[in-house]
Formats: C-alpha cells, sequence, structure tokens
C-alpha cells in the first residue's frame, strides 16, 4: 500500500486520539468522511493501523516512576540470546516496553513503578536475575513531554 499526505493526516490525528468519531476526524483533515472511513479500512487491511490504544495518565494509576533500564548482555551472546533476555524481560508486568539496540547497552528496558521502593525490586529482583543479564544502569525520567 502506498501512503500519502491524507493517510499521514488521518494516522496523525488517530494517534492523538483513536476514538474520536469519522465526522470530528473528517473535518480536522478537510478530507469526506467516506474517503477518512475507507482510508481508514484499507490501512487496517495492509497493517498500516495496527491496533488501537489508550494513553493512561499513570500518576492517576498509581504508576509514578518512569524509568528505562539500560542492560548489557553477557559477552558472546548473538542475537537469539538478547531475543530470549528481551523476551524474558518483557513477560515483567512493570515493563512497558523492550528494545534491542546497538551500541553499549544491548538492551533497554521502559519500566513504570508506584515508587523507589517498587523500582528497585523490579531492577534488582526481577530484571537482574535474568539469565544472560550483566550490567544494568536505571534512568529516572523527570518530565512526560
Amino acid at each position: 500500500m502506498h501512503t500519502d499526505e491524507k493517510d499521514f493526516e488521518i494516522l496523525s490525528e488517530l494517534e492523538k486520539d483513536s476514538s474520536q468519531p469519522l465526522r470530528k476526524l473528517a473535518r480536522k483533515t478537510g478530507i469526506p468522511m467516506a474517503t477518512v472511513h475507507h482510508r481508514i479500512r484499507a490501512m487496517k487491511k495492509q497493517g498500516v493501523i495496527l491496533n488501537y490504544t489508550v494513553k493512561v495518565d499513570n500518576r492517576k494509576v498509581g504508576k509514578s516512576i518512569h524509568a528505562f533500564t539500560l542492560i548489557e548482555a553477557q559477552a558472546g551472546l548473538k542475537n537469539r540470546g538478547l531475543m530470549n533476555i528481551g523476551k524474558a524481560i518483557s513477560r515483567i508486568a512493570e515493563v512497558e516496553g523492550v528494545y534491542v539496540t546497538t551500541g553499549i547497552y544491548d538492551i533497554i528496558a521502559e519500566v513504570r513503578a508506584k515508587d523507589m521502593d517498587h523500582l528497585s525490586d523490579v531492577v534488582l529482583k526481577k530484571i537482574r536475575e535474568i539469565d544472560g543479564v550483566s550490567k544494568i544502569s536505571t534512568m529516572l525520567t523527570l518530565v512526560d513531554i
């Protein structure tokens, strides 16, 4: 499927609020409602739109600590080993995202926790205990923009 400027406008609006009605989406993009509907359906069919999500105010649900944990795997692990570590990390409830990366660190895990003690438990008792994890460095985020 070839995506054009109109598709990108629709996608941009859906990323801001995927629950908005087609009528509002059509008005914001200046594209007729039937065309918006057709394009969304086509993008779903082609796998451009994978799913719709909800954005949560994490402070209001008791997850006020946001951190990125940078993970270095044991030397000599190849891609399969990194993928296994990443999959194990992704099964931890507090982990929102796992990314295999290039550079000094092999994996980055995005973590949400209720407080510093909870974050410490996640990093030291859950992530650090995974086979193949060598070093960990955790960065707290100060502001979500």
